[in-house]
Parts: structure tokens; sequence; C-alpha cells
């Protein structure tokens, strides 16, 4: 399993690296508030270690199917499908923990102006109400774009940390909602793998742009 240890030798390169252009250009997509959900919808639960969808009525959700859970229960709406999300584990914690702080550290370093914000944060990616979203952690460099309730436009940067539960989602549902969304960067920490991937948008679409490991050097 990758450790904190691990994200200190592995990541930081990487931040140094990717970091600059996160806060030297910025760019999103306009948001417009969200309207009222009018139909009951589908729902995306956990089972078999990946992120499923139920077999419910065939309509789409909207932000009122958020509004409405119970209080503690965290769920994600992508293209009308409410995902249930699970309760992160201690390592998946202590993983993202060390990247807030380093990312942030960095940033206030280099006199950046960018905000580091870890879930449960808001992310509102478009201009519609079937898209929310929970990152792992956002970084946004718009200061426009955030307000109380979360972020209005796609995130500079999107880290997620995979779990067994979630690397489907993550790899392939949320990589192809972040693209069309125009987020510029994103990471995914693979514990279980030892390493972080880095895409960048180039030309509306994701090039991966760097890997890591524990072996790496500063």
């Amino acid at each position: 399993m990758l450790t904190q240890k691990d994200v200190s030798t592995s990541v930081i390169n990487i931040i140094k690296k990717h970091m600059y252009n996160l806060y030297s250009a910025r760019q999103g997509i306009r948001t417009v508030p969200l309207a009222a959900a009018q139909k009951p919808c589908f729902t995306g639960w956990k089972k078999g270690g990946e992120m499923s969808i139920s077999a419910g009525q065939p309509e789409c959700c909207t932000m009122d199917a958020i509004r409405n859970l119970p209080e503690g229960q965290r769920a994600e709406l992508i293209d009308g499908e409410l995902y249930m999300m699970a309760s992160p584990g201690m390592m998946h914690q202590r993983i993202l923990m060390e990247l807030a702080f380093r990312i942030r550290d960095y940033i206030g370093k280099n006199r950046g102006d960018c905000e580091v914000l870890p879930a449960s944060f808001a992310v509102f990616l478009n201009a519609d109400d079937r898209i929310y979203v929970e990152p792992d952690l956002s970084v946004i460099c718009d200061k426009e774009k955030l307000k109380e309730d979360g972020c209005k436009g796609a995130p500079d940067l999107v880290i997620e940390v995979l779990s067994p539960s979630t690397t489907r989602h993550d790899r392939f549902t949320k990589f192809n909602l972040y693209q069309r969304a125009g987020v510029r960067e994103y990471w995914i920490v693979d514990p279980a793998g030892k390493s972080v991937q880095v895409f960048a948008l180039e030309d509306g679409r994701y090039s991966a742009k760097d890997f890591g490991g524990p072996g790496d050097q500063l």
C-alpha cells in the first residue's frame, strides 16, 4: 500500500513540475444556478468492489436527489445518475491530507493564489442540474468560481485517491467527466499500485503527462 512517506517521495516532484501551470493560467466553464428536480431517478451503489447503477425507474436524477439524502449520506450526481459514496478508509484520508498539505505548501512558497479544498467540497461542473461531484481534492485558481456552497465550474486540478470500490468509477466515469467539463489536470493516486498518474487537457482531451512511484528521486 502507498504510505504517507511514499507520497512525500513520489508526488512532490510531480507537484513541482505541474503546479505552476495551475495558477499561471486560469480558465474554466461558466455555470448558472441549478434547477429543481422533477422526477425519480436511477441510483448507484457500491457492489462487488465497483460502482453500480440500480435497476430503478428509467428517469434522470437532478439536484433534489442530493438535497433529499439522509443526513450524513454522501452521493455524486453524474449525467443524471446518483452514485452513493461510502466513507473513506484511514489510509485514504492520510494520503489525501498529505497531498493537500504539500500542494498548499508549494503554492504558498511560490506566492500562488489557488485554493486547495479536500472532500467533501461540492463541485458543480456544468450549467445544468444533472452533475454534482465531491472530488477527493480540488485546486481552484479562479476565485470567481468559489461560492459558499461550492465551486461553480471546473477546478484547475482534481485529484482522486483510488479505493477498491471506486477504481473503475475514478478511472473511467470521472476521467471522461472531468475531461468533458474542462478540468485542466486530473491526477489519479493509486495506493495499491503505489503510483500517481497525471493527465493534462490538450485540445479538449486528456494526455498522459507524468507517472510517479515510491522509487522516484527528487
